[in-house]
């Protein structure tokens, strides 16, 4: 795996040209992209694009894990299932019996899937991203109180919640669903 990725790093080139048009060079293809298109003109654009992306992607893969697809309990995944899941939720809120635990990750299990697909595709950003904060800024402070002081440091709970909010009170969102439905209305 590392040979491939050192053979990947090494046969790829971001290349400028004149006029702002860069080249990004493979060892088999070229694919070029222009900096000065309206839609990502700054910085901000492009890096409002990836926090969404990595913050889709972060709610996912956690939901894949408790659902069993990242592989069993003790494989590498975090939980590797739902029991094992609800059993880690009941330790962050030990006074909840484990049906209302139960019921609690159900919850957050579904809202950690809908803030994954809306962040990913663009839909509903502001809404999905005030959500999103407010869900990890719960689970951030759970795992503080309940676990330790440096559990939701151990994990990027807290950059999740800032993210998340950031992303909320942003008031353009580049590539997006609700970009497309903000130009069509106009």
């Amino acid at each position: 795996m590392s040979a491939y990725i050192l053979e990947l790093m090494t046969n790829i080139v971001l290349v400028p040209s004149k006029s702002n048009i860069w080249y990004l060079r493979f060892k088999y293809a070229d694919f070029n992209f222009d900096l000065n298109t309206k839609s990502m003109k700054t910085i901000a654009g492009i890096g409002q694009l990836l926090l969404r992306l990595a913050l889709g992607i972060g709610f996912l893969v956690p939901v894949m894990d408790r659902l069993g697809f990242l592989g069993p309990p003790g494989s590498g995944a975090t939980w590797g299932d739902w029991k094992h899941f609800v059993d880690y939720i009941n330790k962050l809120i030990p006074f909840a019996s484990w049906q209302i635990t139960n019921i609690m990750s159900i919850i957050a299990t579904i809202a950690e899937f809908a803030f994954g697909i809306c962040l990913i595709v663009g839909y509903k950003i502001k809404e999905a991203g005030i959500g999103a904060g407010i869900l990890t800024l719960v689970f951030g402070l759970c795992m503080a109180i309940f676990l330790s002081i440096s559990a939701p440091f151990n994990y990027p709970v807290f950059v999740f919640t800032g993210a998340a909010f950031v992303l909320s009170a942003l008031d353009h969102h580049d590539w997006s669903i609700d970009s497309y439905i903000k130009r069509k209305s106009l």
